[in-house]
């Protein structure tokens, strides 16, 4: 069945048909220069020349006189033009009235009309009054930033020219997006770049960990001496034994504790040289305060290292081989921090019962009294007592050793050995009574030679009046040889007395040793020892003292009789002749000195009295 088109109906047709064709060009027209805009956007290589497209895009879509693109700021009052396009000079502020209602619909991303004349805002549901104005037209672009569309058109437009305006707008301020992320890629791009110019800048080996990621700069990959592999623990290599056994290396402590980690230690490169590194590890905290990364910074400390293990080693030798006793001390605690053999000679401690001590120490012979009264004194005597119990007087002289920052670091304490010092006092003060001995018995020696001298005068004319034989001459005898006798000691204890000790000449080793041992024979109170001489030469001649050698016979006839006191024997004295040279020797027959005693017999002072 036919139906029958009148003439009007057929050109309503053709009219129709006509409009159809001229919106599908219109399309066409428009997806086309969508894509030419987005080509554009996307081939700008700033964010200002992106947005320029983007205004010369809208112009040739909506044609509108002019399109500008402005940023607001914050408050929404304020707006700056960011790209323009179209005939004259765009206003660089567009003059948005700063209402509330303005605010409002730009911060809800709402597009609104201006009256350019009257500076009115109007939203775009009141279509009676935009019919009958020119337009400035606002649409705010989809982003995060507030940019916004202002397109300006010097006649009146109907509301579906706005719509399609607004459409058209907000088609490519989706485009903004593409320029606005190729923007911030071109920003990351940048910021990595001054970062790796950062990095490598520095002359240490630096690396930026993170669970995604790992950084080093060339410091970093020549100290660990590769170029691909990069291991997850570099820079922390071959960590100490009870570290990996525990799992607590410095890295893991910087990533549990959040706190940075300090390192020195013998590390293994990739290469197989052994190396030793010194770094420190720095936690990155994200909003939460939870490690994200980690940045380790370290160098090659290899040959510093050596070095100072050398001086170290060398200081600790000399430490060690000083004579003198030394001890380290904290200043605060006071707490014995190291000591040197001589230290532990002097209390009879081994250094593991030293180091550690504090006051009071057990070497102190006093435990119920302190130092600290006396703590501003550099200098002081005090009373040790050795591990076996015997005393041991000291001078302890105390010096302090200072920081960098000026505080004090440490005390050094010197505890100089008195013992010595206080024997040798003591012979000063024995040898100064031995003097006024010696001057004191010349004294008496004299004095007794006067009545001496008289009895055996008296005894001499008795005896020519007594018959020879009878009882009478005898015991006259006996009295005039006990008085020779007598004579005999004083005259060889003013022989001793009357020599000095620093005279030398010529003199007879044999006559020196007959006397002393006569001498001591005379004044010997333990009877039961005997004196035995024997002279393999009746005159051996030397170039010395007398008296000093008389000392030397009577020190070692005095010891052989203390050691025969309790049992008795006998004391050899013996002079010689070797070629040029001469001897003499003085020995007996008791228990001898012990074995661990002889090397210790020509010590200063030395005795077991």
């Amino acid at each position: 069945m036919a139906l029958a088109q009148s003439g009007d109906d057929t050109q309503k047709v053709a009219i129709t048909a006509a409009a159809l064709g001229s919106a599908d060009e219109r399309m066409q027209r428009t997806e086309r220069q969508l894509i030419d805009a987005a080509l554009a956007v996307n081939e700008a290589p700033t964010l200002e020349e992106a947005l320029t497209a983007l205004t010369e895009a809208a112009l040739d879509l909506i044609g509108a006189a002019r399109v500008a693109i402005a940023e607001w700021s914050a408050d929404c009052a304020v707006s700056e033009s960011r790209g323009e396009a179209g005939v004259g000079a765009m206003v660089r502020r567009p003059p948005i009235p700063s209402t509330e209602e303005g605010r409002r619909l730009i911060s809800a991303g709402e597009p609104f009309a201006v009256d350019p004349d009257r500076h009115f805002l109007y939203p775009l549901e009141i279509r009676t009054v935009l019919a009958a104005m020119r337009t400035r037209l606002c649409v705010p672009l989809p982003l995060d930033r507030r940019l916004s569309f202002f397109a300006y058109w010097p006649d009146e437009l109907d509301g579906d020219d706005l719509d399609r305006a607004v459409s058209k707008l907000r088609l490519l301020g989706r485009l903004s997006s593409v320029a606005l992320r190729a923007e911030q890629e071109r920003e990351q791009a940048r910021a990595d770049a001054r970062l790796r110019a950062v990095l490598e800048a520095v002359p240490d080996g630096l690396v930026v960990r993170s669970d995604r990621s790992l950084l080093l700069n060339s410091a970093a990959r020549e100290l660990v001496a590769t170029a691909e592999e990069i291991p997850e623990d570099i820079g922390l290599r071959e960590p100490p034994a009870e570290e990996v056994a525990s799992g607590d290396t410095p890295l893991a402590r910087a990533t549990r504790t959040g706190a940075p980690q300090s390192y020195t230690m013998r590390v293994k490169r990739l290469d197989g040289v052994e190396r030793v590194h010194e770094g420190r590890i720095a936690p990155v905290l994200d909003e939460h305060g939870s490690v994200f990364a980690t940045v380790t910074l370290f160098r090659d400390i290899t040959e510093e290292h050596e070095q100072r293990f050398i001086t170290e080693q060398f200081l600790q030798r000399l430490f060690d081989e000083l004579p003198t006793p030394v001890a380290v001390v904290e200043p605060d605690s006071r707490v014995v921090q190291s000591a040197n053999r001589a230290f532990l000679d002097l209390v009879g401690l081994a250094i593991e019962d030293v180091v550690g001590q504090r006051p009071p120490y057990p070497w102190w012979a006093d435990q119920d009294t302190d130092v600290p009264a006396r703590a501003d004194a550099s200098r002081w005597e005090w009373l040790y007592r050795r591990a076996d119990g015997s005393p041991v007087p000291v001078e302890v002289s105390r010096s302090l050793v200072h920081s960098t920052t000026g505080d004090v670091a440490a005390v050094v304490v010197i505890a100089n050995d008195l013992s010595e010092r206080r024997e040798f006092e003591r012979q000063l003060i024995q040898s100064g009574k031995l003097a006024s001995i010696g001057e004191l018995a010349a004294g008496v020696a004299h004095e007794i030679n006067n009545p001496l001298f008289a009895i055996l005068g008296f005894v001499e004319f008795l005896l020519l009046d007594v018959e020879p034989g009878t009882k009478s001459y005898e015991r006259l005898e006996l009295i005039q040889g006990t008085a020779l006798e007598i004579k005999e000691i004083v005259r060889a204890l003013l022989d001793f007395a009357r020599e000095r000790s620093d005279e030398r000449a010529v003199i007879s080793l044999t006559d020196v040793a007959s006397q002393t041992v006569e001498l001591m024979r005379r004044t010997s109170a333990a009877k039961q020892v005997e004196i035995v001489e024997r002279y393999t030469d009746a005159d051996v001649r030397v170039d010395a003292s007398a008296n000093q050698l008389k000392q030397i016979f009577v020190n070692l006839i005095s010891n052989s009789k203390v050691a025969l006191k309790e049992t008795g024997g006998t004391i050899t004295v013996e002079v010689g002749r070797d070629g040029c040279g001469a001897w003499t020797e003085v020995r007996d027959n008791g228990p001898g000195i012990p074995a661990d005693l002889v090397e210790r017999v020509f010590e200063p002072f030395f005795t077991t009295r």
